[in-house]
């Protein structure tokens, strides 16, 4: 028994390992994407306007999600379907 607890460990090392590789490289994949589209748009219409609220477009979402995360935290909520209930 000792012998198999052993190696589902390192199957959970291994798991996690490539999970959390495959999330790192995805978000530096979808970061670069963003700091291109609105690299592209500030060159392409030289408006400081347009890439003002192509800012705001692209980082607004990430902020909004923090601050839920943080408060379901913060209330001791698990980030299931409690947070998503009426009158939580």
């Amino acid at each position: 028994m000792n012998h198999l607890h052993i190696n589902s460990n390192k199957k959970w090392k291994y798991r996690f390992f490539i999970l959390i590789t495959g999330q790192s490289i995805s978000v530096i994949g979808s970061t670069a994407v963003q700091f291109s589209v609105i690299w592209w748009l500030s060159t392409l219409t030289a408006s400081p306007m347009v890439l003002a609220y192509a800012g705001l477009a692209a980082y607004v979402p990430q902020i909004l999600t923090i601050i839920f995360v943080s408060y379901c935290r913060r209330n001791g909520m698990s980030l299931s379907m409690k947070c998503f209930t009426p009158g939580f």
